[in-house]
């Protein structure tokens, strides 16, 4: 049985600190984290913190994490820079922050074979983040990614497709479907999946030929509803498969429908004994059916063939394909499918009194993701687990694991700890959210930096893990990450490039920075124990913006996309 312990050190992080001091310096020496830095090594070679606990003064996006009750700092590749190259009175995460602010775009990176990413190229792949410059200045409500097809919402609620498998002319975005106040947009293998603000959803062909086979300047579409709709029911999300469709109501209740030209045969719909030879003849192939034991529904995510629900009460739910243990339990191959939703057993992978509940979960591909608060009636905390295929890295948790049923715990992201000065404590650092793609994953931390009185939010922190093959993870190299890695900023002209081995993580070796024992300066490597920085210049990893208003005074944050081998940044409407 997995039992997932505390560690002394992330996967993902290269402790650096500085030795203990009082509690009455602590709040002092947080507000001078722009002025100084002093680092030093306190790990053995056995990754073990000797000299007691160790807090740390670090730079201004730093994070002061907590295992085992040992406090480490991690979150701070960046050594302490001399600000006036950016700004005298800011930091350099600063200078990012306002730069996606002022200047809202898309960027993206990973497969171009289909012209999703750059069309003018002949180049199937896109190494570094790259700015679609169609999308200047421009918010979005939502964007998806596939190989062949990219799909957006701008702010004025219609829907844009471009790529190769939207028309092999397409060059710019087109709009396609307009005036439906679109707030949603997501791809099946074959379709668009379209839902509006009143809950209404469209479904239309990805290609742009078949949309226009009825020879009218509106494109062919069709709404889908379930039929039992209460009188204030109505479609509040969405979430895609490869041939499938789970939705969710306000009311907390779950249908699901086939949405592409081949139809579900792998217990996707959550309805037993649905296939294509037992289908009711008399009504739509995409006829959305209620899932049976599923009520008060929070949040639902779909992987290529299953999906996963998270009731209000911390409770999860799987159906559908479980070849590579997606649906959280082990495979068997006399049942290697789920077509009914049936709970996963999160309970049994913990001690018997040890209390958790589910705050947010992830799907995609052939992965699912858990955000769990835990407790063990010691110390409060907040696991990360996952289960599917890990073959290519995709779980994260460094292991190289071809399938994995019950669930296992991502380390690097689990059992963090920052010091909240408004309430004089440490407390756990939860996950904003996890975004899944068909292979590869991002993480956006919700740490959040005080500096004295006064929160200072420069940001989130933002970790790539997962299948490289299409340089999705923004490294700029193809190696597999099977743990969670930063990447350097978007826009070389605001901060300058940086290499892999200036950030966290060994994406080949699924182990610490401390053990490549080098410095995140640019132009020159340095072992991590010298404690050397520059006065000039700062590695700087990507900071996802936070909501704020942009130049044009319209409230917006950035947003990630993980698509299928390619990924996106985008300024989303907030």
């Amino acid at each position: 049985m997995f039992r997932p312990t505390s560690v002394t050190v992330r996967a993902c992080s290269r402790p650096l600190a500085r030795p203990q001091i009082s509690a009455n310096r602590f709040a002092a020496a947080r507000r001078n984290l722009h002025s100084r830095q002093t680092t030093r090594t306190f790990l053995g070679q056995n990754g073990k913190v000797f000299g007691g606990a160790v807090v740390g003064t670090i730079a201004a996006t730093a994070t002061i994490l907590v295992f085992s009750g040992k406090p480490s700092v991690v979150h701070a590749d960046a050594p302490t820079v001399n600000v006036a190259a950016h700004d005298a009175k800011r930091s350099a995460q600063h200078a990012q922050i306002q730069h996606s602010l002022s200047n809202p775009g898309v960027y993206a990176w990973g497969d171009n074979s289909g012209g999703v990413i750059d069309p003018t190229t002949n180049q199937t792949t896109i190494k570094r983040p790259i700015r679609l410059h169609f999308f200047d200045n421009k918010l979005l409500r939502d964007l998806a990614l596939s190989t062949g097809v990219g799909a957006a919402v701008d702010d004025q609620g219609n829907v844009l497709l471009w790529g190769r498998g939207y028309s092999a002319d397409s060059v710019t975005p087109e709009v396609t479907l307009k005036g439906k106040d679109i707030k949603q947009v997501q791809l099946s293998d074959d379709m668009v999946l379209a839902l509006s603000k009143n809950g209404t959803l469209y479904k239309f062909p990805i290609s742009k030929e078949l949309q226009l086979k009825n020879n009218t300047p509106e494109i062919s579409y069709h709404q889908m509803k379930p039929d039992n709709l209460g009188y204030f029911e109505k479609i509040q999300e969405i979430s895609t498969g490869a041939d499938h469709v789970a939705v969710l109501t306000n009311k907390g209740r779950v249908f699901s429908a086939a949405v592409s030209y081949h139809f579900p045969d792998r217990g996707q719909l959550g309805v037993p004994g649905i296939r294509w030879e037992t289908r009711s003849k008399t009504e739509p192939i995409d006829k959305l059916h209620e899932v049976k034991g599923l009520q008060n529904i929070t949040q639902i995510a779909s992987g290529d063939f299953h999906t996963i629900a998270l009731e209000k009460s911390g409770r999860v739910f799987s159906f559908g394909d479980n070849r590579h243990g997606q649906c959280g339990v082990d495979f068997n191959y006399q049942t290697p499918h789920r077509e009914e939703a049936e709970e996963i057993k999160l309970s049994e992978l913990y001690p018997l009194k040890t209390s958790l509940k589910v705050t947010k979960i992830s799907a995609g591909g052939l992965n699912s993701f858990f955000i769990v608060d835990v407790d063990d009636g010691v110390k409060p905390g907040v696991h990360v687990l996952g289960c599917g295929t890990g073959i290519n890295g995709s779980l994260g948790n460094g292991l190289w694991t071809h399938s994995q049923g019950p669930p296992t715990k991502l380390k690097a992201l689990s059992d963090s700890f920052e010091y909240d000065e408004k309430l004089g404590k440490m407390v756990p650092i939860r996950l904003s959210t996890i975004n899944t793609g068909a292979t590869h994953s991002a993480a956006i931390m919700g740490n959040k930096t005080v500096v004295g009185s006064v929160d200072s939010d420069f940001g989130r922190d933002v970790l790539w893990w997962g299948c490289n093959e299409h340089y999705q993870l923004g490294t700029g190299k193809r190696t597999n990450s099977n743990v969670p890695v930063y990447i350097g900023a978007l826009d070389p002209n605001v901060v300058p490039p940086a290499t892999t081995a200036e950030f966290t993580g060994s994406p080949s070796r699924g182990r610490s920075n401390q053990d490549d024992r080098t410095s995140g300066v640019i132009g020159r490597v340095e072992p991590i124990d010298s404690g050397r920085t520059s006065s000039k210049e700062q590695v700087h990893r990507f900071q996802l913006a936070p909501k704020a208003k942009t130049k044009s005074g319209q409230m917006a944050e950035q947003a990630i996309v993980c698509g299928r081998g390619n990924t996106a940044v985008f300024m989303k409407c907030a």
